[in-house]
């Protein structure tokens, strides 16, 4: 796509825009949905006195 102007192919550039847009917004929710959750259950743990170990993520591996 050019940096100005109109694109080679107007319809596709916004087919492919719109999927990009929708899969970023599903990506978003999905990852506030986790964090929701993840923060329930560090609430529900906290009310019951349980001791939390919090999940940390490898610096080398990425993975808790």
């Amino acid at each position: 796509m050019p940096a100005t102007g109109i694109p080679a192919n107007p319809a596709g550039w916004l087919v492919t825009t719109a999927r990009r847009k929708a899969v970023d917004r599903l990506r978003r929710a999905a990852s506030a949905e986790r964090r929701h959750r993840a923060w329930g259950e560090l609430a529900i743990a906290w009310d019951a006195g349980t001791p939390v170990t919090p999940r940390v993520r490898s610096p080398t591996t990425g993975f808790g």
